[in-house]
């Protein structure tokens, strides 16, 4: 068996998340080690997407804006966390095949908790305590797969599922949206901000 063929057969689980909003930490490949064994225990591949174009020139006059503009492209980020041990296709399409709703949930919480190891050392190497760590509930998507080592290494798989948001998370997400009442009210002169919560913030 040649080598381009053994690696046809290996296979590389991933879980994927996509944010509406940029993580922080440069787009490319971070190796995850243990700190114990300082051996490679997961891979963490950062990718920035719907990006709107830097100019290096800026315009030194101000320009005239259309009546109908168009809305700016946001970013989004897409990260790929994928365990650094191989399997076989035949084991990893089994394990894909066999994940239920709590084995996937597992799973995707494995991937995060490798995703905010590497955004609380971003937040601490660059001195910046605008990176949070993340959630699930927040990402646009989450994905569990495998592929080869080319195709997870640029956020690509040979196979994957995306997996639903769990109705209790749905329900913390809908409570999350509560605050929306409180600016009405704020706004709207019916309600006053309290001192101690400015402090509290």
């Amino acid at each position: 068996m040649t080598a381009r063929a053994v690696d046809d057969e290996r296979r590389f689980r991933f879980a994927q998340f996509e944010f509406p909003w940029a993580l922080g930490p440069d787009d490319g490949r971070y190796v995850l080690r243990d700190a114990d064994t300082h051996e490679p225990g997961q891979v963490l591949v950062l990718a920035t997407l719907g990006a709107s174009q830097r100019r290096l020139v800026r315009r030194r006059r101000p320009r005239s804006a259309a009546p109908e503009p168009e809305p700016a492209p946001v970013s989004t980020s897409r990260a790929t966390v994928i365990a650094a041990q191989p399997m076989s296709r035949d084991r990893a399409e089994a394990w894909l095949g066999g994940l239920g709703r709590q084995e996937a949930a597992d799973a995707l919480d494995e991937g995060l908790r490798g995703l905010n190891r590497a955004l609380r050392a971003h937040r601490v190497a660059a001195a910046d305590p605008s990176i949070n760590d993340v959630s699930r509930d927040q990402a646009l998507v989450s994905r569990l797969g495998h592929g080869s080592g080319e195709q997870v290494a640029d956020g690509r798989w040979a196979e994957a599922i995306e997996v639903p948001l769990d109705p209790r998370r749905r329900q913390r997400r809908i409570a999350a949206l509560r605050p929306q009442e409180r600016i009405a009210a704020l706004l709207g002169g019916r309600d006053q901000p309290l001192a101690c919560e400015e402090l509290a913030l």
